[in-house]
């Protein structure tokens, strides 16, 4: 179908290009879409995809239970990929080194071509392994990428009140950001003084 051939190119790979360092040879491979179900309506530049949907283009890999787009008049794209309950949606994708590897996960995924922006919302993470080790993470209640200007920002969580008897605060979740110490500097012994040579009696 050539509308979602036109949406899928520029949006279902913007909607993960978070990843860092990303492998750049996926960018020349084909698009491949699963899913139980597609719509597509070529009046209104739409379509949607459901029930445990796979998207792949060489190593980058995305699940969601849904993904929409919509394409504008004036060619700007807006997607959307969708979690449900117990099954947020995931992406990963290996890296440009060797062995790196990089992994997000969030209950809603949105980009924006007119904002340049992609956003994770709703308990959203990323994290840069090399191999099974874990080089850096990032945690949030969203993060957003901005594509134009390849930054990267997140926020916490407003406080959940609802439970709290009246006149308590409940402290409001953080942004959290780790970052593993570099193997083979950091983890060295610190150097010794060489022990001086004895004095001449």
């Amino acid at each position: 179908m050539h509308l979602i051939d036109r949406l899928g190119a520029g949006t279902l790979l913007a909607l993960c290009c978070l990843a860092t360092r990303a492998e750049h040879a996926d960018r020349t491979k084909d698009i491949q879409v699963q899913a139980g179900d597609a719509r597509a309506d070529h009046r209104r530049q739409t379509a949607e995809f459901s029930g445990d949907v796979v998207v792949s283009q060489g190593t980058l890999e995305i699940r969601a239970d849904r993904v929409q787009m919509r394409a504008g008049p004036d060619g700007e794209r807006r997607g959307v990929a969708l979690g449900k309950e117990g099954a947020p949606v995931r992406f990963r994708q290996r890296g440009d080194r060797p062995g790196e590897w990089n992994e997000g996960q969030a209950d809603r995924v949105e980009y924006d071509s007119v904002a340049n922006e992609v956003r994770l919302i709703g308990t959203a993470s990323l994290r840069n392994l090399e191999g099974t080790r874990v080089t850096q993470t990032i945690a949030g209640d969203t993060i957003t990428y901005d594509t134009a200007r390849d930054t990267l920002s997140s926020t916490g969580a407003g406080a959940d009140q609802g439970a709290l008897p009246p006149g308590r605060a409940a402290p409001a979740r953080r942004v959290t950001i780790v970052f593993a110490p570099r193997v083979g500097v950091d983890a060295m012994p610190p150097a010794t003084a060489p022990e001086a040579a004895p004095t001449p009696r």
